[in-house]
């Protein structure tokens, strides 16, 4: 599998408050089991994601016959358009990464 990272951040302030989330973000937020300092509150919620995968540590599954050898050795994957990518749990099959890429064909 190619070497590669895929880094984003969201800005969560309106998402947390389309789900009721607002006091936090307020004079009204109740922190004090972070801090005794009052008023204090939240100016922005930023979730960061970073995925990267090398390929020193990817390795065939236990029950394929394949091995590295078997792969050409000029092997290259192009994504010329969006798509999707789930990690699943081996045992569960439960998603634990969902991702996609709108284009693949920036480095941003």
């Amino acid at each position: 599998f190619p070497r590669f990272s895929i880094t984003t951040s969201y800005s969560l302030k309106t998402i947390l408050s389309t789900l009721g989330i607002t006091k936090i973000f307020s004079h009204d937020a109740d922190l004090s089991g972070v801090t005794q300092d009052a008023p204090l509150k939240l100016d922005k919620a930023v979730h960061k994601t970073v995925l990267t995968f090398e390929e020193e540590v990817t390795k065939p599954t236990r029950n394929t016959s394949w091995s590295k050898r078997d792969l050409p050795q000029n092997l290259s994957i192009h994504f010329n358009r969006p798509f999707l990518f789930v990690i699943k749990d081996e045992y569960t099959s439960c998603p634990l990464f969902v991702g996609k890429v709108i284009n693949p064909t920036t480095n941003d």
